[in-house]
């Protein structure tokens, strides 16, 4: 019983996309296994695409350091 509550809750709480990869699979372990892996392999193309996004960004002396970061992350 914990296990389809917890499969529930896995497909409830992910993006539409990410649940097309889920369906069919028997247990949470499985499902988790997979978001896991999944997850994994685009970790380390973000990494490199925040990283450069962080270099990219321009100083403007006006704005306070946090709003900064906000305005230049709306032109995403």
């Amino acid at each position: 019983m914990k296990d389809v509550t917890v499969r529930n809750y896995i497909l409830a709480t992910t993006e539409q996309t990410m649940k097309e990869t889920l369906y069919g699979l028997e247990t949470c372990r499985e499902m988790w296994t997979k978001m896991e892996n999944q997850y994994a392999a685009r970790a380390e193309d973000l990494e490199h695409i925040y990283y450069q996004e962080l270099y990219d960004i321009k100083y403007d002396k006006g704005l306070v350091s946090t709003l900064y970061i906000f305005y230049s992350n709306l032109s995403l």
